[in-house]
């Protein structure tokens, strides 16, 4: 079974690829009649918002550890979320939690600690894209109205199990089976526990959402609308990272991250510009996380 989901993994991340590659020759031709010249400025702006909000959620992350009893320096959880996020794109997501727990393994967290960071952690970011996308729909009455159903039935859960005494409950039946002792592995946890690290998760997807939408200024050379059409396009790129998330068969959500960002920003700019936005964004944040995990290795190793 093991080796059939890693074969089924890497056919789906073909197929991805394939997709990507597919659209962008496809109308590329339309995109080169319409678009002038990329902005620079706007690519370097669009580039920093989305550095800042990934320090923003491993600020939130490593709050998180501390709050669950298995504090780890930001270094750490640094390193352990650049590393990880490139570990995604191998199909299966497996890599990505234990390159995390070896990473954090050098500051004394507990493989089952770390494991219930990056759980949290990911519900937190979850909730986060989407109730972005709530608030930013509210903007887009064709938008909202389609989709308003199916992701409050995610948020309502999502947000029940952010709740301490939840948490509490389900991380000491975990010890409980393991033979570990309730008193020893589980923190007591209050709500500001979870909303502090929220906050900070929160104002990542909002930084990633921003960087996003300086990422498609810098292909559209005019300004797209007023603030009204401003706030539903931050609210497209986490929503897009929340979906693309959840096909957890796709690695890094390759392909149904992009269709997502495609169907959405077909309201706004015309179908070959979204295609080349999509691909732009992910050429952007890949980029971004290889500069960022080379240079904490090297900074690592350096003072190591």
């Amino acid at each position: 079974m093991k080796t059939l989901r890693l074969v089924l993994g890497w056919v789906v991340a073909g197929l991805a690829v394939a997709f990507c590659v597919g659209a962008a020759v496809k109308y590329w031709g339309e995109f080169s009649r319409y678009h002038t010249e990329l902005s620079v400025w706007m690519l370097i702006l669009g580039l920093a918002f989305t550095l800042t909000a990934y320090l923003s959620g491993t600020t939130g992350w490593s709050m998180l550890m501390s709050s669950i009893g298995s504090p780890i320096r930001f270094l750490t959880a640094l390193r352990a979320s650049s590393y990880s996020l490139l570990a995604s794109y191998v199909p299966g997501k497996v890599l990505a939690i234990l390159v995390s727990v070896q990473i954090c393994k050098e500051d004394g967290a507990s493989p089952s600690k770390v494991l219930t960071g990056t759980v949290l952690g990911v519900i937190l970011r979850l909730v986060s894209s989407l109730t972005i996308w709530l608030l930013s729909s509210l903007h887009s009455p064709a938008i909202w109205g389609l989709s308003r159903m199916w992701y409050l039935t995610l948020l309502i859960p999502m947000l029940a199990a952010l709740h301490p005494k939840v948490i509490m409950i389900f991380m000491g039946a975990y010890y409980r089976l393991r033979g570990a002792s309730y008193e020893q592995e589980v923190p007591h946890m209050k709500l500001i526990s979870i909303l502090r690290p929220g906050g900070l998760y929160f104002l990542g997807q909002l930084l990633y959402g921003t960087g996003g939408y300086f990422i498609l200024r810098s292909v559209v050379s005019i300004p797209i609308g007023t603030v009204s059409s401003i706030v539903p396009l931050v609210g497209i790129f986490p929503f897009a990272w929340a979906i693309g998330y959840m096909f957890f068969i796709v690695p890094g959500g390759l392909g149904a991250r992009e269709g997502v960002l495609i169907w959405a920003l077909q309201t706004w700019v015309p179908l070959s510009v979204a295609v080349v936005v999509s691909l732009l964004a992910r050429l952007c944040q890949i980029s971004l996380v290889l500069g960022l995990a080379a240079t904490l290795w090297i900074v690592h190793h350096w003072r190591k």
